[in-house]
Parts: structure tokens; sequence; C-alpha cells
């Protein structure tokens, strides 16, 4: 009788292997979710900056006065900043969008950003740029604070007269004014 030599694992060395992914499965996880929660943070940090640059660059092209806000339904502007950005001419000039004003674009959160965005008091329901592309507004920041990240990991905007900076908040605030 001839003796066949099973090739495999034993079931000792599987449950080993099964044990050791699971225990680098824990240690890893962790550190992708706070990759994401960085990674997402950024992305509406830019995605906010890049609406300011925008509206400063169309009021100094179209010498008009241009003016970025939240809103909810593309008109009226908004204090609550975790809804989309609006930007439009905002030709009168009195910080409110009118039927006739051209809506230049919006820009929409990312829909899984769990960010909470604070402006400082005289940002509240926007930002306007002059015809010549500079603001009112001088060392104002904008708090972006991710709700799965520690508060030290906290980041800001600072919005000068003819700048738009981020950094981390502490700096954002050491930094502007």
């Amino acid at each position: 009788m001839r003796v066949h030599k099973s090739s495999g694992f034993t079931l000792i060395e599987l449950i080993v292997v099964v044990a050791l992914i699971a225990i680098l499965a824990t240690w890893v996880v962790p550190g992708f979710q706070g990759l994401i929660a960085r990674t997402t943070l950024d992305s509406e940090i830019e995605r906010v900056r890049q609406a300011l640059l925008t509206a400063r660059a169309e009021a100094a092209q179209r010498r008009a006065p241009v003016r970025v806000c939240p809103t909810e339904d593309e008109l009226e502007c908004s204090s609550d900043w975790s809804v989309p950005l609006m930007i439009f001419v905002d030709a009168n000039d009195n910080g409110e969008r009118n039927a006739s004003e051209e809506l230049v674009s919006i820009s929409q959160r990312s829909a899984n950003a769990e960010i909470t965005i604070t402006p400082s008091d005289e940002l509240g329901s926007g930002i306007a740029y002059r015809a010549d592309g500079f603001t009112d507004i001088n060392d104002e920041i904008l708090s972006f604070k991710s709700n799965d990240l520690p508060a030290d990991e906290a980041k800001g905007i600072c919005i000068e007269y003819a700048r738009v900076t981020s950094a981390s908040l502490s700096v954002a605030k050491a930094n502007c004014g």
C-alpha cells in the first residue's frame, strides 16, 4: 500500500494566519480612517479657498462686485457654512442675489464631509469682493474642524484684503490679525 503525502496547510497554520491578518487589520484600519478624514478636511478647505479665489478673480475681471456666500437655494445667502457656496455678480452691491444678477458658480460640499465650518464674526453670511478684486474684510478666519479628528488637527483659512491662505488653525490665528 502506498501512502500519499497530502500537501497544503494544516488547520492550526490557517488559524494562525487568519489571526495575524485580524491583528494587522485592527492596527491599520484606524490609520486609514485618520488619513481619509485628513484628506477630506484638506479637500473641503481647498474647495472653499478656490471659491474665494474665483470670486476675487471674477470681480477683478468683470470690474464689478462679486460675492461668495453659503446658500441653500441658489438665491439667498445663508450664515450656515455647511451648505453649498454660491458665487454671484452683486451688481447693486446689496449682498443679496436678485433675479437679474448672474450666478457665476456653485461649489458643492462633499456628500460625506463630516466637517464643521465656523466663520469669524465679520464673515457671517459671505464675503464680498469689490470691482478691484479686493475685499473690505481683513484678518478674518474660517475654521474647519473634522468630526473624525482631534481638535488640534483643525485648520483655518485666513482672509485678508487681497489674500486667502490656509494653515493649521493655530498658525492661521497667529498669522491672521
